[in-house]
């Protein structure tokens, strides 16, 4: 077989997986949480951690979240329930997920197969954050909206690497890198035993100022121990 013909067989097996695998992911979500029918598992310790912090119901962030010890005992005992239902379509998801987004990254724009290919990794991105959120509205369940904000704005700023309580508050990618450089300038001069720069002390100055980030400071300082032993001791209990 010539090398054209090698190319257009390959071509068409490709597009099948694909429309084979957006089948799959169009059946698994419409059943993915008939949670009432699936049969319950018993949910790993490090599993429910794992998905915990995933969704921001670690000590920490129910901490800044301003969820009391007793709350987040019941966010573990929620997750714990749901999870028993929904880990292995939850598992599933994801892990067809990792897959789309990793077939993706193997085709360009100009290949034939790129939109079956997008289309599928889109559909099963689409799929797991569905699921993800179904956990999340378990776990946070009677907690209170503007806690699940605040959780979710931890979350979504995690990958900034700043403190936690900086977290909780939305900013533009120029204000990252500006309160960013400004906490690496304070600790450096900390370090040499100098005097911080003005400026960089107006803008921690500022930032610390904001209401959110003041009260998850406070916080953090008067509530995160027995918000972590009451999390710690809903994750022992079985």
């Amino acid at each position: 077989m010539n090398r054209l013909a090698w190319r257009g067989v390959i071509s068409g097996a490709a597009v099948l997986f694909v429309l084979f695998c957006g089948g799959v992911l169009a059946r698994g979500a419409e059943a993915a949480w008939a949670s009432a029918e699936a049969e319950l598992v018993a949910v790993s310790k490090p599993e429910l951690r794992k998905w915990l912090f995933q969704i921001g119901a670690d000590p920490e962030t129910l901490t800044v979240a301003g969820v009391s010890p007793a709350s987040a005992a019941v966010a573990v005992s929620n997750a714990r329930a749901f999870l028993a239902s929904n880990l292995s379509n939850l598992n599933d998801l994801h892990r067809a997920a990792v897959e789309a987004v990793s077939q993706l990254a193997k085709v360009t724009p100009q290949d034939q197969t790129y939109d079956q290919v997008k289309a599928s990794a889109d559909a099963a991105v689409a799929a797991r954050d569905s699921g993800i959120a179904s956990l999340k509205s378990a776990v946070f369940a009677g907690l209170g909206s503007e806690s699940a904000a605040v959780a979710e704005a931890v979350v979504r700023n995690r990958s900034v690497g700043l403190p936690l309580k900086y977290l909780v508050k939305d900013r533009t990618d120029a204000e990252w890198t500006t309160l960013r450089e400004a906490l690496a300038a304070a600790k450096a001069a900390s370090d040499r035993g100098d005097t911080i720069d003005s400026q960089a002390a107006g803008i921690i100055s500022a930032a610390d100022a904001d209401a959110l980030v003041s009260a998850a400071a406070t916080r953090l300082q008067s509530g995160l121990a027995s918000v972590r032993a009451a999390w710690k001791q809903a994750i022992e209990s079985e």
